[in-house]
């Protein structure tokens, strides 16, 4: 929770480190619950972390822009991020819950899920008897 620091609804703002570069702001929204459709936020990203790629013969066969930059630009979309050029910080709204599993509990909970796959699929595999099938 950031001290101080409120949301129009008069809740906490909560802040987490995504990584080197991102972080994220969020606002419970108007309900005041964690993790629901009406949470808002944004996420900060330090654009001057990122390096600029070595140039490689394999470019040539890449678009200098993804697909859905050109296509925003000839609908006259306007980008969802704020760029700002003194800090070198872009800025993206969003709402809704985000993700419930951060960090390193993402990567845990499908470790969990493939050991205990793995050990239900060990039984099986024991009991199984294949048939063979002949034809003329």
């Amino acid at each position: 929770m950031l001290e101080g620091i409120t949301d129009p609804w008069g809740g906490e703002v909560r802040y987490g480190i995504l990584n080197s570069g991102e972080a994220r702001l969020i606002s419970d929204g108007p309900d005041g619950e964690a993790y629901t459709k009406w949470d808002v936020g944004m996420i900060i990203k330090l654009t001057k972390l990122q390096a600029q790629a070595e140039k490689r013969w394999s470019d040539r066969f890449h678009p200098e822009e993804p697909w859905l930059d050109r296509r925003k630009e000839e609908l006259g979309v306007r980008g969802e991020a704020a760029q700002s050029s003194e800090d070198d910080l872009s800025v993206s709204a969003f709402s809704g819950g985000q993700t419930r599993m951060d960090g390193a509990d993402y990567f845990w909970f499908f470790t969990w899920m493939m050991l205990g796959t793995a050990l239900l699929f060990i039984p099986y595999a024991l009991l199984y008897r294949g048939d063979t099938y002949l034809q003329d």
